[in-house]
């Protein structure tokens, strides 16, 4: 089945959710020609906020991903506060939520340089080409490190086109 991101966006913007759009998904709306498998997001960790984003994605049917169906796990928002960045299967494709990303920080670091964009038929703010490079340098991971010259090929790109 492939995936629909404009259903979580949409239902996300519906319920108020403080989100932003990350990694290789941020990277791709500004541009970058890479592909991505899954939907990375940012989230306020606030009780408010957690209780706003169960409410938005439960229609969704989150599961952990990578992860033994007998481990217990309720997508709720007691579940969510133990933990800060899960990766989860959806009915609508594999959704990353993160609270906290290696080389930047929180959510307010996140979206410090954030852009706003246009997706789906709805105004998100999304991560900073910039930014998506720093992150993928700070967690050093092969697969970041494979990404980061088109990444900046990209970067170089915008920066000379709006000059």
């Amino acid at each position: 089945m492939p995936a629909d991101y404009g259903q979580v966006i949409r239902s996300l913007r519906k319920h108020e959710v403080e989100f932003i759009i990350l990694d290789a998904s941020a990277a791709i709306a500004q541009g970058a020609p890479i592909g991505t498998i899954d939907l990375d997001l940012g989230y306020r960790r606030t009780r408010v906020n957690i209780e706003r984003l169960v409410v938005a994605l439960k229609p969704f049917h989150p599961r952990l991903r990578g992860v033994d169906e007998s481990v217990p796990f309720t997508f709720s928002v007691a579940g969510l506060r133990k933990g800060c960045n899960f990766t989860f299967v959806t009915d609508v494709g594999d959704l990353d939520i993160l609270g906290h990303i290696t080389g930047l920080g929180d959510y307010d670091a996140m979206i410090s340089n954030a852009v706003t964009l246009r997706m789906f038929g709805c105004s998100v703010l999304v991560m900073d080409l910039e930014d998506v490079i720093q992150s993928k340098r700070a967690a050093g991971r092969a697969k970041d490190k494979a990404v980061l010259p088109v990444l900046e090929q990209t970067l170089k790109f915008r920066r000379s086109s709006s000059a």
